[in-house]
């Protein structure tokens, strides 16, 4: 799923000239692909719009220890490590200085920490000090992935999702940073 929502990302992170270090690992996860697919966009999205042109982006999924993580780092400014339980709440955006623009909302991260509560995982937020922020999202992973994906069969079904596909961000021939 990473992988899906990446590639939708891709012009905009080739037109911002975003160098992407990729690292990923299947990690299975039992929870709604919908709201999967929505915490992986937005933490794309944040992690996309809040950085500097020519800047970096790394994501890696991975199992360990018996959980699925996500974790998305991006460069950026400075962001003060008391802002950080305060980004993670409704309506709430740092200021213009370090985002360079005014748009969006501030839901995305407070719509990520709803997701991950809402399937018992964990969040993590954390300020890098050359500026960005780093942000690992952990679930509960199956013993064994199902053998193939679900599909959902109704409204906010249980069912189990992979967070990432063994394919290409780009083109073959074509390097990812």
């Amino acid at each position: 799923m990473t992988e899906r929502v990446l590639q939708t990302r891709a012009r905009e992170i080739e037109h911002r000239r975003l160098r992407s270090d990729l690292t990923l690992d299947h990690a299975w996860t039992r929870a709604n692909p919908q709201l999967i697919e929505r915490l992986v966009a937005n933490l794309l999205d944040n992690a996309i719009a809040h950085n500097t042109p020519g800047g970096w982006l790394e994501i890696t999924t991975t199992t360990l220890s018996g959980s699925a993580i996500l974790t998305v780092a991006n460069g950026g400014g400075r962001i003060s490590p008391t802002d950080l339980e305060r980004i993670q709440q409704p309506f709430q955006r740092l200021t213009t200085d370090r985002t360079g623009h005014g748009d969006g909302h501030g839901l995305g991260l407070s719509i990520v920490a709803a997701i991950v509560n809402a399937h018992d995982g964990a969040l993590k937020l954390e300020a890098l000090p050359e500026g960005g922020l780093r942000v690992s999202v952990k679930l509960a992973s199956p013993a064994q992935p199902p053998e193939e994906p679900l599909v959902p069969a109704g409204p906010l079904p249980q069912v189990s999702d992979r967070l990432t596909a063994t394919a290409r961000l780009v083109p073959s021939g074509r390097s990812a940073t």
